[in-house]
């Protein structure tokens, strides 16, 4: 038992390690994807998608009105 708690420590420290490397640590290559900080989204800032809207509590194609089902809901 205590041996396995250690192996998923271990696997996990490892894997924590492994997603900070590839995705915030800076790159040689400054073109190259990975590194160069901390990118989040913020949603206010994100550009308008003119593909569909909402009316109430339902999504509906932009230009048609139509009813836009997103996997299953609606």
């Amino acid at each position: 038992m205590r041996r396995e708690k250690r192996l998923y420590s271990f696997l996990g420290l490892l894997l924590l390690l492994a997603v900070v490397y590839l995705n915030w640590l800076p790159g040689r290559d400054p073109a190259a994807p990975g590194g160069g900080g901390l990118k989040l989204p913020v949603p206010w800032l994100q550009p308008r998608m003119s593909f569909a809207g909402r009316n109430g509590t339902h999504f509906v194609d932009a230009d048609t009105g139509a009813p836009l089902y997103v996997n299953g809901w609606n």
